[in-house]
């Protein structure tokens, strides 16, 4: 090792001293002689895994499964489906109003977004444009 990565590496543990000292610190003032032990160097519990989530290692709302006919994205699904073309987001909105549903706009585009991302149902063309991802696939068929 060269000198001043010793230098380094002795900095460093210099400073974790002084925070240690800190922290010790910290909790004897959290404590406040009421008895109730502090203890900061434990990380939070982590929620558990669903099944679904321990099996792919996401959370089941980011896996891009089918969507129910009337959330908002599967009212969008439907709207494109009848339409028989990518639509942007203000026309996606219009028609499922005319459905006689209401959506939030900005909802609606966290849920297509994610979607998107997911790539099993939607896809992006341009800005605020939305399509199927099964209109791409025929696209690609010879």
């Amino acid at each position: 090792m060269t000198p001043d990565l010793i230098g380094l590496i002795k900095e460093k543990q210099a400073q974790i001293v002084k925070l240690q000292q800190e922290l010790d610190e910290a909790r004897a003032v959290l404590s406040n002689g009421s008895g109730i032990q502090v203890s900061i160097n434990h990380p939070r519990p982590q929620p558990k895994k669903n099944r679904h989530q321990a099996k792919t290692g996401k959370p089941a709302s980011l896996t891009g499964g089918p969507a129910k006919q009337q959330s908002s994205t599967g009212l969008a699904f439907r709207v494109l489906k009848e339409n028989h073309r990518p639509l942007h987001l203000d026309e996606i909105v219009e028609k499922i109003s005319k459905l006689g549903f209401t959506v939030n706009k900005g909802t609606l585009v966290g849920n297509l977004a994610r979607r998107v991302l997911t790539k099993n149902m939607f896809y992006r063309e341009k800005p605020n444009v939305y399509g199927l991802v099964e209109w791409q696939k025929q696209e690609i068929r010879p």
